[in-house]
């Protein structure tokens, strides 16, 4: 589906009194976007002083547009008619993902191609050639005209195939500031003794402004002597990327262009490959992001679930709201957020016995308590899962207690832990390590002996737990012997 709440967000593009002396976006009633009848995106003119012509741009908000108030990164597409739809579906999939912010994706449909994406300076020989003023119309009126009617802010992308992707290139080169990520796909960029190349170098060698190129190729682009030059011109701080799609055509390539490039083009922001296992120290990252993201910062809607979540699991209520209110504020309320907001409201009263501070930073047993564990034991746990077998290893460093429990003891998929919990009360000995997933809590053990067996019960302990469709965590039952022992 390429736009489910764009009826619910078509209030955000009305006009605005503060707005009516600059171009603004007129809705253009009956018109669909190419490619989205089922679920059209707003379809819109622009009445630009610059070209003295008006501009048809098709409009396709994200999803969380109509529920929050923050900005969003905007993607402009050239060659609107064709290649809108596939760049909507391109950003959507990426975006609920986690793998690029959620952004505005505006198509811009041609009114004479060759003259719209030409720049006159590549002497090429095509009358009225004008790629410059086109990207004076971006710069100066689609997206101040998207700022202010449909919060378009920070990072500006531009995306464009062939003759389009000669205006990707120029704009790169001519306005640092303004356009610094493109998406250049089969840019014929050997034309005019490679004049776009040299805006690049040049740009090159007179602003440190950022810049993120995504160049994809099939049948046209830099050559590896061209490129290689390129990035050796290149700050530091330019992050340029080429790709060679050897198995596609300059037409069959677009969708796969346009989907690389953009997940590519934000590859910093992708929760892809990120830790799940400690959500909320991975979402420190996002703050990091450099300026040009703006608003764009946000971490996805996973992202900012599982910290929000994971908060309410420490058993931090004031972190947890402060979490459930940033989720909130960047993607709206759901049922989700109902949920975590319910949880978070049950802690009041509701202290856990011991915090997962409180137990990893416990004093080990001594050697003295621990003595009667001392070496290995073997044994099965079941009651949670399948049954399984399992060991633990009890020994003596510096006067202190510490030991190793293996999963699936004896098999080739074992799992080793060191213990990160001993003590021992009375006759009730403790032991435990963290989980190396989500809940990032303790598996912790709590065993009595019993003649010649060590048996008892583990669970989680030191966070909260709700199984998946609710309910407490699930209690595992194990006993085990000596190792060597009847």
């Amino acid at each position: 589906m390429i736009c489910r709440h764009i009826a619910a967000a078509a209030a955000a593009l009305t006009l605005s009194a503060a707005a009516a002396a600059q171009p603004v976006l007129t809705p253009a009633p009956g018109a669909v976007a190419p490619g989205t009848a089922r679920d059209p995106a707003r379809v819109f003119d622009l009445q630009s002083e610059i070209l003295g012509e008006s501009r048809r741009v098709y409009v396709d908000l994200p999803e969380s547009h109509a529920a929050s108030a923050r900005g969003f990164p905007v993607i402009v597409v050239f060659d609107g008619d064709y290649l809108f739809s596939e760049t909507v579906t391109a950003a959507r999939h990426l975006a609920a993902a986690g793998q690029i912010p959620e952004a505005i994706v505006v198509g811009v449909e041609n009114v004479d191609r060759i003259a719209d994406y030409t720049p006159a300076a590549m002497e090429l020989g095509h009358p009225g050639a004008h790629g410059e003023r086109t990207a004076d119309f971006l710069a100066a009126e689609l997206l101040p005209a998207l700022a202010r009617e449909a919060r378009g802010s920070g990072v500006a992308a531009l995306v464009g195939h062939s003759q389009s992707a000669m205006l990707v290139l120029h704009a790169l080169a001519a306005r640092p500031g303004v356009f610094d990520l493109g998406v250049a796909i089969d840019a014929p960029v050997h034309l005019s003794d490679r004049w776009l190349e040299r805006g690049l170098v040049a740009r090159a060698t007179e602003t440190d402004a950022p810049l993120r190129l995504r160049s994809l190729q099939a049948k046209f682009g830099w050559d590896d002597a061209s490129w290689t030059a390129f990035i050796d011109a290149a700050p530091a701080t330019w992050s340029l990327e080429r790709s060679i799609l050897d198995r596609e055509s300059h037409q069959s390539m677009t969708y796969l262009a346009v989907y690389l490039g953009l997940r590519d083009l934000f590859a910093d922001y992708s929760a892809v490959g990120a830790s799940v296992n400690d959500p909320v120290a991975s979402l420190a990252r996002y703050d990091a992001l450099p300026g040009f993201y703006g608003d764009a910062r946000e971490p996805p809607d996973e992202g900012l679930r599982w910290g929000g979540e994971d908060l309410w699991v420490a058993d931090d209520e004031a972190g947890a709201r402060e979490g459930l209110g940033r989720w909130t504020a960047t993607y709206g309320d759901s049922a989700a957020t109902a949920r975590l907001r319910a949880k978070i409201d049950a802690m009041a009263g509701d202290p856990l016995d011991a915090s997962l501070a409180d137990l990893l930073e416990a004093p080990r047993a001594t050697a003295a308590e621990i003595a009667p564990l001392a070496g290995t034991w073997t044994g099965r746990a079941w009651g949670f899962g399948p049954e399984t077998s399992i060991a633990v290893t009890f020994a003596v460093e510096e006067g202190r207690a510490v030991g190793e429990f293996v999963w699936a003891a004896g098999t080739n998929t074992q799992t080793k832990q060191p213990l990160d919990h001993v003590s021992v009360d009375g006759d009730v000995f403790k032991f435990g390590y963290m989980n190396g997933m989500r809940p990032r809590g303790l598996l912790f053990y709590t065993a009595r002996l019993d003649g010649d067996r060590l048996v008892g019960e583990m669970t989680f302990a030191g966070v909260r737990f709700d199984m998946p469709g609710g309910g407490g965590a699930q209690v595992t039952l194990f006993e085990m012997r000596r190792a060597g022992g009847d």
